[in-house]
């Protein structure tokens, strides 16, 4: 019933690219270059919105975010209102056709070059290229199979730590993370970074594995985890048949 109602309402949108004003939501008024088919929850503005909850809470004026699988710019727009004309919002998309024909028109659109900084790069554990296939999500996936796929291209991979180490980037008050199942090489290419700034984490695990595995890294480097309902323990983990959503990962000194 659910496709049946998003391929109606789709019919009534171009299936090609273009910009649209957000209707709804914390940016609402902001304009995406999207198409329907990308995601109807970015497109009306109610995508990721526990997200927007958190960034709200702990992002404030003129602080400095790491938006690590930005896609086509939904939550960079949304961060870099948060962060306002004296912070910066660095947006790194491993797909290069991804950063310049969807994230850097958004960013152009929003006259927000001077805060957005898209990075067309991917973060994991090492420097290597790789391929990647495209959906008509403009997702990627390792597996030729794992989408319904447009074309495949070429893409760099390096770590946070290596990349901070050539690069001039101002350290990050938060990073969130949504790189389709390389969050665990991703935390271990940023392990310095983490063990020794502490930046808060927003990071979607994308199985039960992936969470597990996490929760032991970001536990040793001393992160507490949640999710909306609750903590994350060893008790909790336990007693999950799946998972899948993101979590919050606040270092314990933290301080508001």
């Amino acid at each position: 019933m659910v496709q049946l109602l998003k391929k109606f309402i789709s019919s009534f949108f171009s299936r090609q690219p273009k910009f649209y004003t957000i209707p709804f939501g914390p940016i609402k008024g902001k304009k995406l270059f999207t198409s329907f088919q990308i995601s109807p929850r970015m497109l009306f503005g109610f995508d990721e919105t526990w997200v927007a909850e958190l960034a709200s809470k702990y992002i404030q004026q003129g602080d400095t975010v790491y938006d690590v699988g930005a896609h086509i710019g939904y939550t960079s727009l949304l961060f870099a209102k948060l962060v306002g004309n004296n912070g910066k919002v660095h947006a790194f998309e491993l797909l290069p056709s991804v950063s310049k024909n969807f994230l850097e028109k958004t960013v152009k659109a929003n006259q927000l070059e001077n805060v957005i900084k898209a990075h067309p790069i991917g973060l994991s554990d090492q420097k290597e290229e790789i391929v990647i296939y495209v959906g008509e999500t403009m997702m990627g996936t390792l597996d030729r199979e794992g989408y319904e796929t447009q074309h495949a291209e070429k893409c760099i991979t390096e770590s946070l730590d290596q990349y901070l180490s050539n690069q001039s980037l101002d350290l990050p008050k938060l990073i969130k993370v949504d790189i389709e199942r390389a969050e665990i090489q991703f935390l271990k290419g940023a392990a310095t970074t983490l063990e020794t700034h502490k930046p808060i984490l927003i990071i979607e695990f994308h199985n039960i594995d992936l969470l597990r595995e996490g929760f032991e890294i970001l536990s040793e480097m001393g992160y507490q985890l949640s999710v909306k309902n609750g903590a994350i323990d060893h008790q909790y983990i336990e007693n999950l048949n799946s998972f899948y959503g993101n979590t919050l990962a606040i270092p314990h000194q933290f301080k508001p």
